[in-house]
């Protein structure tokens, strides 16, 4: 998309860097030990990140490698006992457009109300470990419009409080 605005607020971010109370609230840290330059962060850590990712295997083994994810990885593992922050109550997957596996290891977003897969052409598996998905009732599994989707499994109590479950092509 080119837009204007996000031309120029992109810009912004990446000339002046992530200001420090958006950079603490994704990284779950004070405001004191974000940076020392009392407004900013620099961008530098998430774009090579970002850099470093690019159409691998990324390992996420706490809440923050989450972050500069690039849209080129192909595969994403989640170790156990990751992402489980009663802040973190939302996962998009939007911007991996090239992922083709996702690993959940055990006892994972715990908090996460919904995990929705819509139009990933190159995924082929999904792997969610076992009492994943489970402390917030309500909710949506839904995997559509992945041609590519060859298997889900889900494991042992995993997702068992969501409301509606959609898997087609």
């Amino acid at each position: 998309m080119q837009h204007p605005f996000l031309i120029d607020a992109v810009t912004k971010l990446i000339k002046e860097g992530i200001p420090s109370s958006l950079h603490s609230l994704v990284n779950r840290t004070p405001l004191s030990e974000t940076s020392t330059h009392p407004h900013s962060t620099p961008l530098g850590d998430v774009k090579s990140n970002a850099e470093q990712n690019k159409g691998t295997v990324v390992h996420v083994k706490k809440d923050r490698d989450l972050i500069g994810v690039c849209s080129t990885v192909e595969a994403l593992h989640i170790s156990n006992k990751t992402c489980n922050s009663c802040e973190l109550d939302d996962w998009e997957f939007c911007g991996l457009s090239q992922l083709r596996e996702l690993t959940i290891g055990n006892e994972c977003f715990q908090y996460v109300k919904s995990l929705q897969f819509v139009g990933f052409p190159h995924l082929k598996s999904v792997d969610i470990g076992k009492e994943c998905f489970i402390k917030v009732k309500g909710g949506v599994f839904e995997a559509r419009d992945c041609l590519c989707l060859e298997g889900v499994k889900i494991g042992d109590g995993s997702l068992v409080a969501v409301e509606r479950v959609r898997l087609e092509s």
